[in-house]
């Protein structure tokens, strides 16, 4: 029988400053080990949860600074994780205009390999999450689950 998830999240506003990388995968690693009790040194193979998560992490909060909010200090990076059933649910939030995921160009293409942006999103995908996008009034937001076996 497959372990649910206790129903279980945290979330953090961050300045659209590149230090807030570093502590969104930090509060990523921390909230991982605390609620899956799993470490990255227990994860044998280095592609575990953890460093797929994380590394997502950085991409998505990356992307939010520099093409949503374009570096303006004044505006805000929300940053959401979540335990729902059997996943883990990344949200981050920026106050750009967004994008569509599918007029990203595949970075394995010679069109999407001349291309400096795309490679957070594939890599996400490859890792294993599954993203979706939503544009309200007020924000964009990309929402990534990863499945927890």
């Amino acid at each position: 029988m497959e372990k649910k998830l206790p129903r279980v999240g945290c979330s953090r506003g961050f300045r659209s400053d590149l230090a807030a990388i570093q502590e969104a995968t930090a509060l990523t690693r921390a909230f991982l080990e605390t609620f899956l009790g799993i470490t990255e040194e227990e994860e044998s193979d280095g592609l575990g949860l953890i460093f797929r998560i994380g590394l997502s992490v950085d991409e998505l909060i990356t992307n939010a600074i520099k093409h949503g909010n374009q570096y303006q200090p004044d505006r805000r990076v929300n940053f959401a994780l979540s335990l729902r059933s059997r996943a883990v649910v990344v949200k981050v939030d920026d106050f750009g205009a967004g994008f569509d995921p599918s007029q990203v160009p595949d970075p394995c293409t010679p069109k999407g390999q001349k291309k400096s942006s795309g490679r957070g999103l594939f890599l996400t995908e490859r890792l294993g999450g599954r993203i979706k996008t939503r544009r309200t009034k007020n924000f964009f937001r990309v929402t990534v689950v990863f499945l927890v076996d």
